[in-house]
């Protein structure tokens, strides 16, 4: 069954969206909404004019496996978000993504592949919020993806 999700990774200045294809296989780095009263409006918004069915939120964890401070605010979130919008909500583990799409953009940044709505500096940064939200939405649709093809 084919579906189309949204990956978020919340932070408590910006919150970083991912869209997936239509056939929910691939991720894509998509929109940084600042993370301010009307977040969750917004957001509805944002899900119903994209098409989105699923909604995949980074579960924010301790080094050692625990939910950190931040869950508490995830998961609060994650309760308006199914109210309005009305759209499953899904968890994945997260670690170091912000670490790790920032490495990726670096990488990219060194070797001269650049994306022209992404030009340097602040924006760069700034866009590592829906690149840590895709690498999140990505192994959700992996480990889904993979558990569906032996499932069949």
């Amino acid at each position: 069954m084919n579906m189309r999700y949204a990956g978020i990774d919340y932070g408590t200045k910006r919150v970083g969206v991912a869209l997936s294809d239509p056939e929910g296989r691939i991720a894509f780095p998509k929109k940084v909404f600042e993370n301010s009263p009307s977040l969750v409006a917004e957001l509805v918004r944002f899900l119903k004019e994209e098409g989105v069915e699923g909604v995949v939120l980074g579960e924010s964890l301790a080094s050692d496996g625990r939910e950190n401070e931040l869950m508490a605010d995830v998961r609060r979130m994650a309760e308006a978000l199914a109210k309005e919008a009305a759209l499953p909500i899904f968890f994945e583990k997260e670690f170091f993504t912000s670490v790790e799409a920032r490495r990726h953009q670096e990488h990219a940044a060194k070797s001269g592949a650049r994306a022209p709505d992404r030009p340097s500096g602040e924006s760069r940064i700034r866009k590592v919020d829906d690149s840590a939200a895709a690498l999140i939405l990505q192994r959700y649709l992996d480990r889904k993806n993979q558990h569906s093809a032996t499932n069949n």
